[in-house]
């Protein structure tokens, strides 16, 4: 058996950042043997490597350095990586609390940067500072789905209309999501037939202009419930039509109820809506 040639290499971690390698190569035939060495690092902000080479009279060193920089227009800071971003656009999601409910960011309404998001294929860090999310290494000109989860929101009364959102890249950094947060408030009562729970009685809310916004359905215990309510005036009352289908009366009046605009939202509880059975009607109160 012949051999021509031979390779040895050898490679060690020194630390989790840092690294050497270095290799032997010869050629039995053309006796022109090559020795290389090299030396890599990896500091989080920038990245490096020294490598050099003798074969026989010759010595070649070279050297690089690679690393990317971005500034955030929002928080005012440069970030620093390791990584060369040439080519690859970054993404920053900005949310902030719709206190009006209007979609657009007003001057006192204030970012909320608790809010999670991620991007299937790439990476998503926060700013230390600033809260701020980005998410780099993203392919221009491409659509991207945004998920954002509503539970990492540090209020529950803070709501997403949206939980998931298709986005198409830019080139570079100048791509901002803006995700507005809304800010619910809560009704819960009670519907009772003769001082008794009834439940399966429809509950219809309207709002300022008497449009019907909502209609929810009483539980087997009366109870109703009703969380997505922006700031306004509303009423409420249990559907007519239903009622005179039963045979159930009711003391024809609204329940009004107003919510203040507010960081936080509301939670109006212990409403009453009393009913009253016909004579020898027969109800089916749903169990």
């Amino acid at each position: 058996m012949d051999y021509s040639n031979l390779m040895m290499g050898f490679e060690k971690h020194l630390s989790e950042n840092l690294r050497i390698t270095s290799f032997y190569q010869t050629d039995f035939h053309f006796r022109n043997p090559l020795l290389g060495f090299s030396v890599k690092f990896d500091l989080g902000i920038l990245q490096g490597a020294t490598n050099s080479r003798i074969q026989g009279d010759q010595l070649l060193i070279n050297q690089s350095l690679m690393g990317s920089v971005s500034h955030d227009e929002v928080s005012r800071n440069l970030t620093f990586s390791s990584r060369s971003e040439l080519g690859r656009s970054t993404l920053i999601i900005l949310p902030y609390l719709d206190i009006n409910d209007n979609g657009v960011k007003d001057e006192y309404e204030s970012y909320e940067f608790d809010l999670t998001a991620k991007v299937k294929g790439a990476s998503a860090s926060k700013d230390l500072n600033s809260g701020v999310t980005r998410i780099k290494n993203l392919i221009p000109y491409q659509n991207y789905l945004i998920e954002l989860d509503e539970n990492s929101l540090r209020d529950i009364t803070w709501r997403l209309d949206h939980k998931k959102i298709q986005l198409w890249i830019k080139p570079g950094n100048s791509n901002e999501l803006e995700v507005p947060i809304k800010v619910v408030n809560e009704v819960e009562g009670k519907v009772l037939l003769n001082n008794e729970a009834m439940g399966g009685i429809k509950v219809q809310f309207f709002d300022d202009q008497n449009r019907l916004i909502k209609e929810v359905i009483s539980q087997r215990d009366g109870t109703f419930y009703y969380s997505d309510l922006k700031a306004g005036n509303y009423t409420f009352q249990p559907d007519t039509a239903q009622l005179e289908t039963l045979g159930i009366t009711w003391d024809p009046k609204k329940s009004a109820i107003q919510f203040d605009e507010g960081i936080q939202g509301e939670f109006s509880s212990d409403w009453i809506i009393e009913l009253s059975k016909t004579e020898n009607v027969e109800l089916y109160n749903s169990k």
